[in-house]
């Protein structure tokens, strides 16, 4: 089997396989549906590369007309193509039409993205939850106060780990806004920043503290000039930047915004299913 990445990566796997005559069945998850998050290549520099490894004409019906677009070149390739939701697998459908993409439902490791005092009180109703995390489906069964008082030692963890890493204080009494992403233009992490007049005009009548954590690819100057601006920005409202697990948990709202949101498609962050955040 034959499995590339979401991001076109590994797309190229699936062309030598295909060239070599191996009888796999070829597998691809499309992640990203948004072009931007698609590696896409002039020609020139496509066959630059591969020589005479097979055709331009071979790779154009292959990988598109305009450009070598690695994500097209997989699910071209593929025998199974799936999207990770049934959301995610209907917008990636309406960008690629002539392909049969299908949804399987994306998942975290539950230990991993669970914090301690959620596994705590997840074990005491169901002690093998972490093997068998369906059992969660019947989470409603735990006391409402039960997960609040869980949340709020999540929160405080959260809370000394910003204090230890950054220096601020943050107040145990006020919401705490995360948001921990890749940093990179199409993911847009400095929207939440975009008026930050309004943004203060808010915090009076409403106070809320926001924690961020996140770095980009190091040829991605696009992300790295954002990281430069959220840091101005921190210092304009007294930000922090931090670690996943502790914003994932200890947040009481998740904040996430990308273009295929605004498209209709919420990419939804699975490690924060086990945290039962806003």
């Amino acid at each position: 089997m034959c499995s590339p990445d979401g991001y076109g990566h590994s797309a190229l796997l699936g062309l030598e396989l295909r060239r070599n005559g191996e009888q796999v069945r070829r597998i691809f998850t499309t992640h990203t549906p948004v072009e931007a998050g698609h590696d896409q290549f002039p020609y020139s520099l496509v066959t630059h590369v591969l020589n005479d490894y097979c055709t331009l004409k071979e790779l154009k019906d292959l990988a598109g007309m305009e450009k070598f677009n690695t994500i097209r070149l997989a699910i071209s390739l593929a025998d199974y193509v799936n999207g990770v939701a049934r959301r995610h697998a209907a917008v990636s459908q309406r960008m690629f039409p002539e392909y049969k993409i299908r949804a399987v439902t994306n998942s975290v490791h539950p230990s991993t993205w669970t914090s301690e005092p959620m596994r705590k009180l997840y074990t005491r109703y169901w002690p093998d939850w972490h093997h068998s995390p369906e059992l969660l489906m019947d989470v409603e069964q735990i006391p409402s106060v039960d997960i609040w008082e869980a949340h709020l030692l999540a929160k405080d963890i959260l809370i000394r780990l910003v204090y230890e890493r950054r220096g601020p204080l943050l107040n145990m009494s006020l919401p705490v806004i995360g948001f921990a992403r890749r940093m990179t233009a199409y993911k847009r992490a400095n929207l939440l920043f975009s008026d930050l007049n309004r943004l203060k005009n808010m915090a009076k009548s409403q106070p809320f503290q926001i924690v961020l954590a996140g770095k980009a690819h190091p040829r991605d100057e696009e992300g790295k000039r954002i990281i430069e601006q959220l840091h101005q920005q921190a210092i304009s409202l007294a930000d922090a930047v931090n670690v996943a697990l502790a914003i994932v948990s200890g947040s009481d709202v998740w904040h996430q915004y990308s273009d295929a949101a605004a498209r209709g498609f919420w990419h939804q962050r699975y490690e924060s299913s086990f945290q039962w955040s806003a």
